[in-house]
């Protein structure tokens, strides 16, 4: 009798010292966003986007919401997904406006989340892996950068880790009290960010296979059930079926015009806005008599490979190593944190590795309903995200989920290692493989391939009808995730752009964009045309003339130093010159006819 007590008192004493553990790392994750959030709302006297965000901000359209939902003032429709203005922040600002509050339950949620990746991960594969994946979560950047402020990742995240574990433990024991709550989460992921939705992609095909039916439509009412509100508020105003949001042409427009760049703004650059080019604009010009993803339709029939060209990258980008910043930096507040730029460990660009090199390591295990939930849950997410346009915050609250991946990992290398196992398939090659998509693989694309593939799917550059009926043709590609580069001009110099498929005489408006010091001059014809430039910084030469074949033949007659014309290394047809030598490049020119 003692001896069966002593075999079930030890796994007993190891599931309290598992829970412990994970406890504590919770905790210390909680300290650590409090510190974090701490020098984050101290920067510059208070006088920072955690405090007073800016009005161009959406941190500060989510709190001017929640106040006018306060005061009964809101203005339907939810142009946003709601949840997080219209439930989350009233309920809290009606305790305390004080963001300090705020970045308290917010660090708190973030060490939940924390809490719950660990736990998918001990259902999974053990508690050790259990213990690196809370740490790992503990301690990612992006994760500890967004905790103080008014916006929905860190929520989010945790609306994703709790997923992942009500997931996993569904896949394992069908339970209907599970699959509603499993729904309700799942409802409310959407309503914070309606890509979520995509999940029942999964879920329901899931349920079903193992004979859940009941299971299955009770996740998918309680979905719906939660999101009933808003989806009946926005029908009712607008006078026709609507989601909770109506906010989805807008955000599909800016990543999958002829135009767009694959995510929001340059890596290394602070807080700012995004790039709206005019593609877009007229994207959602069209977008009440055509919704936008009919546009991206006849996008994707009229440039099948230039369509699928720009979804590779987005794909691609998707995973690096570098932060796109967009209403918060890491390379902005975050530089002036003691704690973010001490926590190298945190950084993207060494735990997404990980969490790609424990997705292929643990593939024989896909056909596992418990795996393949998960896989799914990142896949799926990534693809949603890709569809859209890649920032750091829109790829952030899926790291919780996707760091099981990484936690797992960590713990079978070091078995692995202990073991005196063979490292190099098991380990090695996956790790190595996860260091180069993360940390080289896009750039390795763009510097290498992307003009090459771009010169196979357009020859004639982006050609692009307006819904004005006027015809848009340029060769360059977007500034962000691009390649511009300045070219150094002199007096006397001669620039020609010829633009594709233009023969004889065509009338047409030039946009040539230059740069200018302050104080600068530029002067000189364009087909014999005379133009002056003075505007410093980035100046755009407008300029409606007559091409003949299609050339725009620039010469300067004066020219102040540091003066220079801009051009596009990411694309090359060989159109445009500089004193007769073919650039490696093409200008930043467009034409209007």
């Amino acid at each position: 009798m003692v001896k069966h007590q002593s075999h079930t008192a030890a796994p007993t004493g190891m599931r309290r010292l598992f829970f412990t553990r994970l406890a504590w790392i919770g905790a210390g994750a909680f300290l650590l966003r409090l510190a974090v959030s701490a020098e984050l709302l101290m920067q510059n006297g208070g006088r920072n986007s955690a405090i007073q965000p800016a009005p161009v901000t959406d941190m500060a359209t989510y709190l001017k919401h929640a106040d006018e939902i306060l005061a009964g003032t809101f203005q339907l429709p939810f142009y946003y997904q709601p949840f997080y203005y219209a439930v989350f922040l009233p309920v809290i600002r009606f305790f305390s406006c004080s963001p300090y509050f705020l970045a308290f339950l917010q660090a708190l949620i973030g060490a939940a989340a924390c809490i719950f990746a660990g736990l998918t991960a001990a259902h999974l594969t053990g508690r050790k892996a259990g213990l690196w994946t809370a740490g790992i979560c503990a301690v990612s950047s992006p994760l500890l950068l967004y905790t103080p402020f008014a916006m929905n990742e860190t929520l989010q995240s945790f609306n994703f880790a709790l997923l992942a574990y009500l997931g996993v433990k569904l896949m394992k024991k069908d339970s209907r009290k599970l699959a509603l709550l499993t729904g309700a989460v799942w409802g409310i992921a959407t309503l914070t960010r309606g890509n979520a939705l995509l999940f029942g992609i999964l879920l329901l095909p899931l349920l079903a296979y193992k004979k859940a039916w009941k299971s299955a439509l009770a996740a998918l009412a309680m979905c719906f059930l939660v999101q009933s509100p808003f989806i009946l508020a926005n029908s009712l105003h607008l006078k026709k079926f609507s989601g909770p949001s109506t906010a989805a042409d807008a955000v599909l427009a800016l990543g999958n015009t002829p135009e767009a760049p694959p995510g929001g703004r340059n890596p290394g650059l602070p807080a700012g806005p995004m790039e709206y080019p005019e593609t877009y604009t007229d994207f959602m010009a069209r977008s009440a008599e055509r919704a936008v993803p009919w546009q991206m339709l006849d996008f994707m029939r009229r440039e099948p490979g230039a369509f699928f060209e720009l979804q590779f990258r987005k794909i691609l980008l998707f995973w690096t190593g570098q932060e796109i910043p967009n209403n918060v930096s890491l390379y902005g507040e975050g530089e002036n944190t003691v704690l973010l730029k001490l926590g190298l460990p945190g950084r993207s660009f060494i735990l997404l590795p990980l969490v790609l090199a424990g997705m292929l390591v643990y593939l024989p295990k896909f056909r596992q309903k418990r795996w393949l939930w998960l896989y799914s849950l990142v896949v799926i997410y990534w693809g949603a995200t890709a569809l859209f346009y890649d920032l750091s915050r829109f790829r952030a609250p899926i790291l919780p989920a996707a760091f099981v991946f990484a936690g797992c990992f960590a713990d079978r290398s070091i078995r692995f290692y202990r073991a005196k196992k063979p490292l190099l398939v098991s380990v090695i090659l996956p790790l190595t493989l996860g260091i180069f998509v993360v940390n080289a693989a896009y750039d390795l694309y763009r510097e290498n391939l992307e003009s090459t593939i771009h010169r196979f799917c357009r020859p004639d550059g982006i050609i692009y009808r307006k819904m004005d009926g006027v015809t848009l043709q340029l060769d360059h590609g977007p500034f962000s995730f691009g390649n511009w580069q300045p070219i150094p001009l002199k007096e006397k110099m001669v620039l020609q752009k010829r633009f594709a498929g233009l023969s004889g005489e065509k009338n047409v408006s030039l946009q040539w964009t230059f740069y200018l010091p302050p104080g600068g001059i530029l002067r000189g014809t364009v087909n014999g045309k005379s133009f002056e430039l003075t505007q410093p910084g980035m100046a755009v030469l407008k300029m409606d003339l007559t091409l003949v074949d299609g050339v725009a033949e620039l010469c300067i007659d004066t020219v102040s130093q540091d003066t220079f014309a801009l051009a596009d290394l990411q694309r090359f047809y060989s159109r445009s010159s500089a004193d007769m030598q073919i650039l490696p490049g093409e200008f930043i020119a467009r034409i209007h006819y």
